[in-house]
């Protein structure tokens, strides 16, 4: 939740006021969180989430139809947060086919820092969710249920950090 937030306002300090969504189905916990956070950090400078600025789809989808038509709405956004690097890849696909230039049509952030981030044309800017410790801590929590199920699961915030990259710009006036 927290990162996403920081991602849009990432974004909106750069000066996006049309912020789009990219995400996986919501019924994974990690992809609503995401989706909240963006929204909430719409709502913090008074800008209401707009239901066509969000695209919900999976990963190994191949139907790109989705992503077509965000893009080709008359005020289409112009950044979007991504909620992994191999969606951010088919949208940087997306975005080549129709002509649209990265970072200066769109601008993109992603999450996970995953080894797409760094190969994708341009490179992606993404959030690093330190997927190391986050196995570490997922681990721990199931030998402590598994030893002593009466405890209550608590919450556990691993930090994560933005990488900036290439895939953001300053918004250009239309």
């Amino acid at each position: 939740l927290l990162a996403s937030q920081e991602a849009t306002e990432y974004l909106y300090q750069m000066g996006h006021r049309r912020i789009g969504y990219i995400g996986t189905d919501t019924s994974m916990i990690f992809s609503a969180d995401r989706k909240s956070g963006y929204q909430t950090a719409l709502l913090q400078h008074n800008i209401l989430p707009r239901a066509d600025y969000c695209v919900e789809m999976t990963a190994s989808e191949k139907d790109s139809a989705p992503l077509r038509c965000l893009l080709s709405i008359p005020d289409r956004p112009t950044a979007v947060v991504v909620s992994d690097d191999i969606l951010a890849v088919t949208l940087e696909r997306v975005c080549l086919e129709m002509g649209l230039s990265i970072p200066e049509d769109l601008s993109i952030v992603s999450f996970n820092n995953s080894l797409f981030a760094r190969l994708a044309s341009p490179q992606l800017t993404s959030v690093d969710i330190n997927s190391f410790q986050l196995g570490i801590e997922a681990a721990s929590q199931m030998i402590s249920h598994i030893e002593r199920p009466e405890l209550p699961a608590t919450k556990i915030l691993v930090p994560h950090q933005l990488i900036e990259r290439a895939s953001c710009a300053c918004p250009s006036i239309h």
